[in-house]
């Protein structure tokens, strides 16, 4: 256990506060009863909210605010030798990272559910928050997503009883976590700016598995070989559509939205229709049906919650119309959830997907190019925007014109052009699908009239 004591108030300092998890970890430390205040590079809707709780923040100076603090905690994002980062350990403040102050957090709770995986977190603690709401529970709940049902990514709770996180792989974030269920959805390579290679990815892996308390369970996919691989040896509640405890039978898909039979144990527990479509929506749903199960919730209040889910922002969310062409937008930035959102509205029946790419990180784009090639070539004529670059400065030799042409689509420089360019090609029948986890947003509120 790290040697920190968030049961005594105190003065913390939260460098990049901005971040959805970094800001819902502040609101968390204000409701114990800490003051906060905190830094970042630029102001953003997260910062607003903070503002208006009385949370001193520095905008583009994060050394400002550091004096007078008991306790640092930085996200990854602010390396050790950031400006702010050297006057903290000049002035002898302990330095701790976000992850192991949500895992000192969480260690107050009977039951913690963590869901991880290189896909469907968001989406699988989704479920899981509505699962447990379901079942008159009143879980503490931590998301890296705005989901609709708890008006944001944070749930506060008064009791000690549950607590529902996502729970990330990037620089081994999730191995400051006890779980009690430890939730795998798959294993990919992916952050090649931390990982070496699919080996070390799923390393990190087992050692998350190897976290659960004594008594608990990990909670796997059964289809995805990567993770059977990972955990060969390891006692696991499996769940998948081709094997494992917990699946789905007489799997039907109507405009796309999966229609199943829940099947627990060799127990047939009911017909689910989900209000999310995809097949990669399916496996979430199983994801969250297997860690909700055993976490001890009942059968019937799983099918409810699954069925009452009706998914989390920038999940396949519909932003509106332009040319009386429908408008959503998606999350997707990795190869494999591109070709599951692809593949999910080529099932939906509109006349034409015009879809709009834009790549996040450099390292993550040269890594991976071969196999986004593979997957943006299945689009009619995709459009690529300029990459995302967060955290990165070396472009790795990576020329979106050059990824343009390789997938036949077109390579356009501003979100004006691209705007332009939708506007003169969308029309009744299509859908304008936007694909990114950067501020793409900003092109899907162009199109559709709403501020950002």
């Amino acid at each position: 256990m790290i040697d920190l004591n968030l049961q005594v108030k105190k003065t913390i300092y939260l460098a990049g506060i901005g971040g959805v998890s970094m800001s819902s970890l502040a609101l968390t430390l204000i409701h114990i009863g800490h003051n906060v205040r905190g830094y970042d590079r630029t102001e953003n809707e997260y910062i607003k909210v903070l503002r208006d709780k009385g949370v001193k923040i520095y905008i583009g100076n994060g050394s400002e605010g550091i004096e007078g603090s008991d306790i640092v905690i930085r996200t990854v994002a602010v390396k050790l030798d950031a400006p702010e980062m050297i006057k903290a350990k000049a002035l002898g403040i302990p330095i701790y990272t976000r992850a192991e102050a949500w895992g000192l957090i969480m260690s107050e709770y009977r039951c913690r559910v963590c869901i991880s995986g290189t896909h469907g977190k968001s989406s699988t603690t989704g479920f899981c928050t509505h699962i447990a709401l379901k079942a008159k529970l009143d879980p503490f709940v931590m998301i890296g997503a705005n989901l609709p049902e708890i008006g944001g990514s944070l749930r506060l709770s008064e009791e000690r009883e549950m607590f529902i996180a996502e729970a990330c792989e990037y620089y081994n974030s999730f191995l400051s976590f006890r779980p009690t269920v430890a939730v795998i959805n798959s294993i990919d390579m992916d952050h090649p700016d931390f990982f070496r290679d699919l080996e070390d990815v799923k390393s990190s892996f087992r050692r998350f598995a190897g976290m659960i308390l004594p008594g608990g369970a990990v909670v796997a996919n059964f289809d995805n070989k990567n993770t059977r691989d990972t955990l060969e040896g390891i006692d696991t509640l499996w769940f998948g559509v081709h094997g494992g405890d917990i699946t789905a039978k007489d799997i039907t898909y109507v405009r796309g939205f999966p229609e199943f039979s829940l099947v627990i144990l060799g127990k047939d527990c009911g017909r689910v229709k989900l209000r999310v479509p995809g097949e990669h929506n399916l496996y979430n749903a199983l994801a969250a049906a297997a860690a909700m199960y055993a976490a001890g919730i009942s059968a019937g209040d799983i099918t409810a919650g699954l069925e009452d889910y009706r998914g989390i922002r920038r999940r396949f969310e519909i932003k509106g119309e332009v040319n009386d062409a429908l408008v959503a937008e998606d999350y997707a930035h990795h190869p494999s959830e591109l070709e599951a959102i692809i593949k999910t509205v080529s099932g939906m029946d509109f006349e034409k997907v015009i879809a709009v790419f834009q790549p996040h990180t450099f390292s993550r784009t040269r890594e991976l190019y071969d196999d986004f090639v593979r997957v943006l070539i299945m689009c009619d004529k995709p459009v690529i925007l300029p990459t995302f670059a967060a955290r990165e400065t070396d472009r790795r030799g990576i020329d979106e014109h050059t990824l343009a042409n390789e997938v036949a689509g077109v390579y356009l420089d501003t979100f004006e052009r691209a705007e332009e360019y939708i506007r003169m090609n969308a029309k009744e029948g299509d859908l304008v699908l936007i694909l990114g986890a950067g501020d793409v947003e900003k092109l899907s509120n162009m199109l559709t009239k709403k501020p950002y």
